[in-house]
């Protein structure tokens, strides 16, 4: 009698169940196809939907303001990528073809700045380099989007650099492309050395403070540099 009261309620049971299952299912289905939307809204817009030719070229060229952050990029992959985008500098020197933008033909690849970066030491740039020549310079603005629509070489990182003003009188703003090293030592034991890297605009005031974080030094005890 057991056995037929158990019978009896299993197929009650699906047939309670069976629509909830379809609902749920139906509801799953829905969540995932408005998630795919959701990710396919957030991608990332590319440089041609953001630039012109003309707004590129005068982002580039916009004045300095200080602390604005500029990074350095490698010229040739610089000039590969301004010919796949369409944007490429307004000369008639060296002018590549309208066409061949957007090609596979002319796509620079990830961003590969290895040609800045000196071999014998890799995380430092390369003394002696020339604007224009060995790098180009392009404001945040320009790199973030560039960056997630072409990538970085695997291993580099980017080259965020500072603009500092200059100037007693005159103010005037540039990219502080070189930073100054400072090999830097207690009195008491010259021999623990620390190399730290400055700006050139960096207070004496600023410098002694990081020497105090370094070698651990109280802000009650009297330095002088």
């Amino acid at each position: 009698m057991f056995c037929d009261l158990i019978k009896s309620i299993q197929p009650s049971i699906f047939t309670v169940l069976g629509p909830v299952l379809c609902t749920l299912s139906v509801l799953s289905l829905s969540v995932k196809m408005a998630a795919d939307e959701m990710n396919e809204s957030e991608v990332k817009p590319k440089l041609t939907d953001l630039f012109t030719s003309d707004t590129f070229h005068e982002a580039l060229n916009r004045p300095l303001a200080k602390e604005d952050i500029w990074y350095l990029v490698d010229c040739r992959w610089f000039k590969q990528c301004r010919k796949y985008l369409g944007f490429e500098e307004r000369s008639g020197l060296g002018a590549g073809s309208v066409s061949e933008a957007g090609t596979e033909e002319a796509h620079p690849g990830p961003i590969d700045n290895s040609d800045l970066m000196d071999p014998l030491a890799p995380s430092e740039l390369k003394k002696h380099m020339i604007e224009e020549m060995n790098y180009c310079m392009v404001p945040a603005d320009i790199w973030n989007p560039m960056q997630e629509q072409f990538g970085l070489v695997e291993g580099q990182e980017p080259l965020p650099r500072t603009v500092r003003e200059y100037g007693l009188f005159v103010k005037h703003c540039r990219v502080e492309v070189y930073l100054t090293e400072l090999c830097l030592a207690l009195n008491s034991d010259p021999e623990n050395k620390i190399k730290m890297k400055f700006s050139k605009a960096d207070t004496i005031a600023y410098i002694m403070n990081e020497m105090r974080r370094e070698f651990n030094i109280p802000e009650t005890a009297k330095c002088r540099v």
